[in-house]
């Protein structure tokens, strides 16, 4: 590792599937859109979406793994975090945003 780096707590796992997330604007007024997962771990998620909350914000997401190839049945992922890091580079993956999970 390099002077600055941190290492991860946690495994991250590469899984795309569904996210729809809201939050509230500094407006006091919901906000709400989709995206998918590009990772997941125990810590938060990273999600790539058009519309991002900004850093900071607390979020809700759900995240359905029914989607996945070979899900059998329903299964949802909810949890609440905070966007730690949004990403809105000129390339072709588009914006995203990372999230640290709130403990329950």
């Amino acid at each position: 590792m390099h002077a600055g780096q941190t290492r991860r707590k946690s495994i991250r796992f590469p899984l795309q599937m569904p996210v729809i997330f809201w939050w509230t604007n500094e407006y006091g007024m919901r906000q709400q859109a989709e995206g998918h997962s590009r990772d997941i771990s125990e810590a938060g998620a990273f999600v790539f979406a058009a519309n991002c909350p900004p850093l900071g914000a607390i979020v809700e997401l759900r995240m359905d793994l029914q989607a996945l190839p070979n899900a059998r049945g329903a299964y949802l992922i909810e949890y609440q975090g905070q966007v730690v890091r949004v990403e809105r580079p000129n390339g072709e993956k588009g914006n995203g945003f990372a999230v640290l999970r709130r403990p329950s």
